[in-house]
């Protein structure tokens, strides 16, 4: 009956989504195998995130996410002191702080006057706001009032295994659409929206928590095809 979506849901994952080797092991430590394995690693809990908050409303232990512009760039004068920036937005100020160095790929970018999505827990110190080692979204489609929490391993972080997640429902999506008989394709559109919702990749019309028990996890995934 799934023929077609045989060859895509049994394929490595790095056959469709561009990820090094060291990841491909990490996957599989996960027992992330393939595609299908991929769709329904399921989330162990839920993470809420305030949206764009007014920065002087915020209190301790609050996990927000927020665009920022950098001010200013307080560079370590020795190791065992952390990097500290200054940044801001028209609703207040925070100092973002790394005990360790940011990846370049994202400290090449930190620029006085350039803007960035963060996400992290807001800590007072010093009557300061701030956040230590905030993440930064680089993926729009990962900012998210509510972000799945997954099982990880060693050299894969949640951002990582989530947008790993996303790219393979949107691929999903798309072969669906190729599906001609209806009652196929009836069965595959409730599989996709139950995938969807659990992965929060859209947002649940009811506005409520996605969660296990409200979607029959079990029963789909007995039914889905297995190699």
């Amino acid at each position: 009956m799934l023929t077609i979506l045989e060859k895509f849901l049994f394929s490595p994952v790095k056959t469709f989504i561009n990820i090094r080797e060291d990841t491909v092991s990490a996957l599989k430590r996960l027992g992330i195998n393939n595609i299908r394995d991929l769709l329904f690693y399921l989330p162990v809990s839920y993470q809420n995130k305030i949206l764009s908050p007014n920065l002087t409303e915020v209190r301790d232990g609050d996990i927000i996410q927020t665009e920022i512009v950098v001010e200013s760039i307080n560079l370590p004068k020795k190791s065992s002191q952390p990097l500290k920036i200054t940044a801001s937005n028209d609703t207040g100020s925070l100092l973002l702080v790394f005990f360790h160095k940011p990846p370049p790929f994202i400290f090449n970018k930190l620029q006085v006057g350039t803007s960035h999505i963060i996400s992290g827990k807001v800590q007072f110190f010093d009557h300061y706001l701030q956040i230590s080692h905030p993440e930064f979204i680089v993926n729009p489609k990962l900012a998210k009032e509510i972000e799945p929490i997954y099982s990880l391993t060693y050299l894969l972080s949640n951002k990582q295994l989530y947008s790993y997640i996303i790219k393979a429902i949107e691929i999903f999506e798309e072969k669906c659409k190729s599906i001609e008989d209806k009652e196929v394709k009836d069965y595959l559109d409730i599989i996709l929206q139950n995938l969807q919702m659990l992965h929060v990749f859209r947002h649940c019309e009811e506005a409520c928590m996605p969660t296990k028990q409200s979607i029959n996890v079990k029963l789909i995934n007995s039914r889905w095809p297995r190699p």
